[in-house]
């Protein structure tokens, strides 16, 4: 249904605009990706990027930036008890160039059109190198996974992506 909604708008030139965000927000995004996608290819990091907007553009999850992150269980490194989340507070971390990337990447993803969206609206994602099957406590009924359609072929065939994304549908 919202497929055919965001066909119906595209066809008549409208356009959404991004949810508003504060720079608390910007800030909080950033570090959630830097925690999250530390060392990973700008690919993967503009696709947790995209998860992190899904969900606060989704009626399933809360319309800002701040809830979404901190709901309980919603991003396995957004805790005190992970090492990159407490570097990612540091001061110093945000002169550092991987950061200013990861936080240029939020910005940018932040500020455009979803229809830009490389993640077909995923709302969900799980890192293999830490889980390498689809999490046990996920709703396999209302999953779809659209990992192939994010990576290009050459990376699918060498299985070397870390994330897999899921479209989730209630």
């Amino acid at each position: 249904m919202n497929y055919l909604r965001e066909e119906i708008k595209k066809d008549l030139g409208i356009e959404e605009k991004p949810p508003a965000y504060s720079d608390e927000e910007l800030e909080l995004v950033t570090r959630t990706v830097y925690a999250e996608a530390l060392g990973t290819t700008n690919l993967e990091r503009k696709a947790v990027t995209w998860v992190i907007r899904n969900r606060v553009e989704s009626s399933y999850y809360p319309d800002n930036y701040e809830e979404v992150i901190r709901e309980e269980n919603a991003f396995e490194s957004v805790t005190e008890k992970s090492p990159l989340w407490r570097e990612s507070k540091a001061p110093d971390k945000r002169n550092e160039p991987e950061y200013q990337e990861i936080n240029k990447i939020v910005k940018e993803i932040m500020d455009t059109s979803s229809d830009d969206d490389i993640t077909h609206r995923a709302l969900l994602f799980h890192d293999t190198n830490t889980q390498p099957e689809t999490p046990s406590g996920w709703n396999k009924d209302v999953i779809n996974e659209v990992t192939d359609k994010i990576y290009p072929e050459s990376i699918i065939a060498d299985d070397a992506n870390q994330f897999r994304f899921y479209q989730e549908f209630r």
